[in-house]
């Protein structure tokens, strides 16, 4: 079950005074700063406590998303480095959204997760497969190259031959030099 908001006093304030709390908050001012800057620029009076109080959250809030970001900056490097398959980052990133919010998956249905993570798998083995086959590919072009080289080789030993009489015995010999038998 998801808790529902509570209201805060701050939330009644102008945008105006919203945004001098959270300026307040990014540049790590004092509440007394803070309050007396919302009744300067708005006219709107804040307890000192309030503000402090709130200008607690808003910092909290700020160091939960950038503990966030680093989080998935990492998974997305671990991901993009090859150290992490498809299923296992939607694994982290499920065990993740439990630890933030327990009730972030409650929503989901279960057969959903699975079948994205199943696909997850099918694409991580097709891509496998296809690198196989990239690798089978080059493995069959180098073959092709090693045969024209010999091809050519065999070429030259015959044009520079064309115009002498060389005996069966020494086309045998040159043949098996260039077959290396």
């Amino acid at each position: 079950m998801i808790m529902p908001t509570l209201r805060k006093k701050t939330d009644d304030l102008s945008a105006a005074a919203r945004e001098i709390l959270a300026r307040g908050a990014k540049e790590l001012r004092p509440a007394r700063f803070v309050a007396q800057e919302i009744l300067d620029a708005t006219g709107e009076t804040v307890a000192e406590r309030t503000v402090a109080r709130r200008l607690a959250e808003l910092r909290g809030e700020e160091e939960r998303r950038r503990l966030a970001r680093e989080r998935y900056a990492d998974l997305v490097r671990a991901i993009d480095g090859g150290n992490l398959s498809a299923p296992d980052a939607l694994r982290a990133l499920a065990y993740q959204q439990l630890m933030d919010n327990p009730d972030a998956l409650s929503g989901e249905n279960a057969l959903d997760l699975q079948r994205t993570a199943i696909a997850a798998e099918e694409l991580r083995l097709k891509r496998r497969a296809l690198e196989v086959r990239e690798r089978g590919l080059a493995v069959v072009e180098k073959r092709l190259e090693l045969l024209e080289e010999k091809e050519k080789r065999a070429r030259e030993i015959l044009d520079a031959s064309k115009g002498e009489q060389i005996s069966d015995e020494e086309r045998l010999r040159k043949a098996r030099e260039l077959y290396g038998l």
